[in-house]
This record gives structure tokens, sequence and C-alpha cells, in this order.
């Protein structure tokens, strides 16, 4: 839907604008009139002055979705939801204009350059914009509409950006601010979070990523509108069936002609993948979505992609995607090199007593070695004399990350060390990783290196509980009794490549 140029004039003097739209939103919300009952209200509730007439102000309404007209009976729109909603402000009733109708941002724009008189403005719209407005009433109206949010002063004559206003046009805003595009290692935070930014797909590429700017146009295939789009929220570039990276806004929006289509002109910061991710590998996953933010904007369609240039994700197909993204990453990579800065003293372990003060120092020096040479520890001692105490304290001051102690006991099989399948459902298999296999995946999937604590390690039977996993580990290979998703059997191998024992066991601290 094209913009609209025309702005009505809303009933109220320059400072009670928004308190009437408010109004007007609030008795619709409650009644849900008949077009024609809340024209008599209007007309009775406000002192429509000049060439002001109710019909309009309603038509007007409803063209730019603060209203909704389902036959004659009204409702607020999806802009006058925000309206209506708790915490709208000056950008929510900014946005409710800006994202329909010309000439509101460009306005801005130009009075954060310098101050203008109306007249002037409406020059500059000519130039920026292409409107034949001949005179200066519609520049007026919205003016007007800026002051009365709290974005534009007048001074004898001549309008300029109030602070509220330049902090808004500069970005300076809590809403407003841009930020950079989180990092890769950092993307699965930024999804998870409680409101996560919006996600669009992108079906342009960025200049090697080249310009770094997305064009979107005003007219666009889903209807997204470009004028509404967040700050905050991330483009997901598709180009010749490969998903190549993502990118977010960096600098305000400005609007461009090319061909005759009018240009939403995006400048943004962007993050490419290593290696890029072709459609064909998730393409079955985005079919097959169901959890669309909304349905009638998601660029793909049973049959493929939709001929879009911009569509909207949401969360779920976004995981899909940077979930194969991830896919790439090797369980050797998830391995840091262990270079202690800073290895816990005597003075830091608490609650144990050792009669030599030179002992203490010596178990924790000997750990530390082992652990950064990429080693696994067993502690060993009568019972009582703080080995598992010493071996949680260690851990814990040596790594950020998660540190797991579990108890070992003579029931113990390969089934509760490495995983086996439990049913799940009325006839299907669901694979559950054993107490060593977990420490290798988080939640989603994606390659970790958690430590682990093994208690009581003497009670489990060895070769019952780790069996073809101590022949892999002496760099044997070995064939397990799982199969792949192609029906081959897995095996295990480290090839003499001695620091994939971390790999395969994250860090083991054993007692006997």
């Amino acid at each position: 839907m094209a913009p609209r140029k025309s702005v009505e004039r809303i009933p109220g003097g320059v400072d009670s604008q928004t308190e009437s739209i408010e109004e007007i939103l609030r008795y619709v919300d409650s009644e849900s009139p008949l077009v024609e009952e809340l024209t008599d209200w209007i007309e009775d509730e406000f002192s429509l002055d000049g060439d002001t007439r109710a019909t309009r102000v309603v038509r007007f309404l409803v063209g730019i979705d603060l209203l909704a007209q389902t036959g004659e009976r009204l409702s607020p729109g999806t802009e006058g939801g925000k309206w209506l909603g708790e915490g709208a402000d000056a950008e929510t009733y900014f946005g409710a204009f800006d994202s329909s109708i010309v000439g509101f941002r460009e306005v801005l724009e130009e009075l954060f350059r310098h101050e203008a008189t109306a007249e002037e403005l409406r020059e500059f719209l000519a130039k920026d914009i292409g409107v034949d407005w001949e005179t200066s009433e519609q520049v007026t109206r919205r003016l007007n509409y800026l002051r009365s949010i709290g974005y534009v002063e007048l001074a004898d004559g001549t309008y300029s950006l109030s602070a509220d206003g330049r902090d808004f046009i500069e970005g300076k805003s809590e809403r407003a601010q841009f930020q950079d595009p989180p990092a890769i290692s950092d993307i699965v935070d930024v999804l998870d979070q409680e409101t996560p930014p919006e996600i669009y797909l992108v079906t342009q590429d960025i200049g090697d990523f080249g310009d770094s700017q997305i064009h979107i146009p005003e007219d666009n295939r889903h209807d997204i509108s470009p004028r509404t789009l967040s700050a905050n929220a991330l483009f997901i570039h598709l180009v010749d069936d490969e998903f190549r990276g993502y990118s977010r806004q960096s600098e305000p929006a400005t609007e461009t002609t090319w061909n005759g289509t009018r240009y939403r002109r995006v400048p943004v910061d962007v993050v490419r993948f290593d290696t890029p991710v072709g459609i064909r590998e998730v393409i079955g996953e985005l079919l097959d979505t169901d959890a669309t933010t909304r349905p009638d904007s998601y660029p793909f369609s049973a049959t493929g992609l939709a001929d879009v240039t911009i569509g909207e994700l949401g969360s779920d197909a976004a995981w899909t995607i940077l979930g194969a993204v991830d896919a790439g990453r090797t369980y050797a990579e998830a391995v840091p090199e262990y270079e202690f800065e800073n290895p816990p003293t005597k003075d830091d372990i608490e609650g144990l007593y050792y009669p030599d003060d030179g002992v203490l120092p010596e178990i924790i020096g000997q750990m530390t070695q082992a652990l950064t040479g990429g080693q696994h520890i067993v502690l060993v001692g009568p019972p009582g004399t703080g080995k598992s105490e010493l071996a949680k304290q260690v851990a814990s001051h040596l790594v950020e990350s998660n540190v797991t102690m579990v108890t070992a006991t003579a029931d113990w099989s390969s089934f509760d060390t490495i995983g086996g399948y439990q049913p799940e459902g009325q006839s299907g298999l669901n694979f559950s990783p054993g107490v060593f296999l977990d420490r290798f995946q988080d939640d989603d999937g994606n390659p970790t290196n958690e430590w682990l604590i093994v208690d009581e390690l003497n009670r489990a039977n060895v070769d019952k509980a780790f069996g073809s996993l101590f022949s892999a580990l002496a760099e044997d290979s070995v064939t397990t009794a799982f199969k792949d998703d192609d029906v081959m059997d897995v095996s295990i191998s480290i090839e003499g490549f001695r620091r994939s024992l971390v790999v395969l066991l994250g860090k083991v601290i054993g007692r006997g």
C-alpha cells in the first residue's frame, strides 16, 4: 500500500492533538460504534473549526490504521492498539503517522539540518519526495502534529527541533538507538531474549557486502512498511539460494527513487557467515514452520520462496537458518587452549585442612598443570580426606562455565555414561545422552566443552560403564552398536589427536 500524502486536520489545538486522538480511540474501544455514531460523537465532543469535518477525521484515522472498519462497525486498528497500550510515548505517536504518511520523518531530518519556515519546508518536500502542494497547509498540519508530541518548536514563524526531537532523529532515544549486530557466538542469546528483535529475510546482498545499504521498496508484496521497521531489527540475507549473513541498521534511513519506484534506503552493519548456508539444507523446515509472527508476511509458501524483497521470518525460522550455520562448527572448535591466568591458591580453598603448608599448593599446582596440558585427573586416597570438595573448588576457580558433579555406582552401564534410546510416545525412540555426552551439547544442540566431576569412580564397573570408549581413548577405531541417518555403523576414533580427549570427555576429575 502506497503511503498517504494528505493529512487531515485533527480536532483540538496544537497542544491537544494526541489527547484528542486518544479520546476517540478510547470511545471506539469501549463502544465499538458504527461510523455514523462515531461521527456524531466527534461533532458533539469537539469544537470543529475551519474545514474540519468529522467524516473526514474518521476516514483519515481508518486510513492510517488507528481505527479498523468492518462493514460499518469500528474498532481500534493495529496502530490504535499500540497507542492505547501501556508505555505508549512520543515515539509511538510519531510511528502511527510516519508508518503511513510521507513527509513526517523528512521534516524532522530537514529541521535537524537547519531551522525553516513552513514554506521553506514545502519547497524542500517538493524536491525530496515529489509532492505537488500549492500551499504550505499540508506542511503546517504535519508541523502541528510534531509540535503536539514535543518534537518541534515554533518561534517567530520559524520551526526548529526540540531537544526530544533532536535526540530521536539522532537515534539517542532508548528505542531508536542503533546497536551493532550481535556476533555469531551471541546470536543464540539474542534470539532467546524474552522480547527478541524483529527478524526479516531480505533477498539482497550487501556489497561485498558492497555499499552496506538495504533498499526496501515502499510498495512491497508483503505490505511491510519500511518506515515501521525497528532500529533493532535483524535482516538475514538470502542471495543466489544462499543465506550469506545478517545485518542491523546502523544509521537513520533515507528515501530515494529509482526507475519510478520509491525505496527506503537503510544503512546497515553486516556480519557474514564464514560458510554460506544453502537454502536446500533448510527449506523443508522453513516450509513446515507454523510459528510465524504474521503468516501473511512470511516469505516462504508451500511451493518455496515467494517473489519478495523482504519478508518477516519470526524466531522459529531464524533458529532454523542460524542453527544450520552453527552446524558447521566442530567440537574441536569448542575446545579452548587452556591457559589459566589466575589458578587458585591455598587461600582460595575453604573448609579443608592439610597439616603441612606445602601439601595443598603442590596438589593444586599438579592439578592445574595437568589440566593445562589437556589431561584428566584421578584423585585417590582414604575416604573423608576432601578429594571431592577439592575437585569442586579447584574446578570452580579455573572455569566460568558449568561444572557438573555426578556419583558413579555399581549399576552404571554405557547407557548411563554415553547414552541410549528411550521410548518416546507410542511408537517412537529418542536418544538420551548419558552424563558424559551431555557435557558436549547445550540445550540447543550447539557444541560445548563443559567440565565433569565423577565422584566414587571406583564403584563403577569400568568395562560395563565405559566399554568401547576406553578403546577409543587408546587411539583404536571402535565400531559401536549405533547407526547414523544413513543406517551406517557409527565408529569412534581419535587417530592420535591427543587433544581430542578433551573433545570426547570435557574435563573429568575422578575420585578413586
